[in-house]
């Protein structure tokens, strides 16, 4: 009964159904009793701040090494990389990277919800890396303001939904490749908004950078408008294509675009000149 409840809010009344998630978010919060952890993320031990039910269900244990991070690897991608972690939550993955990249390296990183950002503010200054660089901002398709959703590890809305949204500020990939550097590896996961994201990328995507874009399912990015096909079609000309269905499993060839799933995946786009 109370799926069916959630599931009919969730379709009929997503403002609502957000605006309750928030609300029980922010109860949750208010009573967690955040501490500190220290685990194994892949081959790096890194101590993390616990400050809610998300971080303790996903970061208090070891992790295991993504199987995209070994791609970047056999690419020689790793030590003195550019990266940016676009979607990083509370910035384990790009810290697990940071130190992948070494201090020759450096991680840009944007995350959309503040109370994530803060946190990972908190766990960049725990672990003392100076090469990572962490923006409170939501990847759009131009540079300039969007909703953003508060609940849970938060998504862009189309409009404000009371409390459950606030308004970020948004910037295209292309804006933070002119102002940090042109980056090798852009890693994109950001809750089903990854066309627009891209559609604000036509530089990027003519540089020889390598993409990794968590694709949402045609489910997620219909609530935009798009689906897994539009995403994919950046990636038409011009790249060889990897996939995986959980970022643990091998990422095997992509050779037909119309044989991409149409639930979630993971993708890694790589420049042909680059597998040659």
């Amino acid at each position: 009964m109370i799926q069916a409840a959630k599931a009919f809010l969730r379709q009929g009344a997503p403002g609502l159904y957000n605006v309750a998630r928030f609300l029980r978010l922010q109860g949750e919060r208010a009573l967690f009793r955040e501490y500190t952890a220290t685990h194994l993320f892949g081959r790096q031990e890194l101590s993390v701040i616990i400050a809610d039910r998300v971080g303790k269900e996903w970061y208090d244990r070891d992790m295991v090494r993504p199987s995209s991070f070994d791609f970047f690897d056999a690419l020689r991608l790793s030590k003195g990389a550019r990266a940016f972690v676009l979607g990083a939550h509370q910035a384990v993955v790009g810290m697990m990277l940071a130190r992948d990249v070494g201090t020759d390296g450096s991680i840009v990183a944007v995350e959309g919800n503040y109370a994530n950002y803060i946190v990972g503010k908190r766990n960049i200054e725990l672990n003392r890396l100076k090469n990572m660089t962490l923006l409170h901002a939501v990847v759009g398709s131009a540079d300039g303001q969007l909703y953003f959703s508060r609940a849970h590890n938060g998504m862009v809305e189309p409009t404000k939904l009371g409390p459950a949204a606030q308004q970020v500020r948004s910037v295209s990939i292309d804006s933070l490749a002119a102002e940090y550097g042109s980056p090798d590896i852009v890693m994109l996961d950001i809750e089903g908004y990854e066309a627009h994201a891209l559609e604000g990328a036509p530089i990027t995507l003519r540089s020889r950078c390598v993409w990794y874009v968590e694709v949402h399912g045609n489910t997620q990015l219909g609530r935009y408008g798009r689906s897994n096909s539009d995403v994919t079609a950046f990636f038409s000309q011009g790249f060889d294509l990897f996939f995986s269905p959980d970022d643990i499993s091998e990422f095997v060839p992509l050779n037909d675009l119309s044989a991409a799933p149409e639930q979630r995946f993971f993708l890694i786009a790589v420049p042909k000149a680059t597998t040659s």
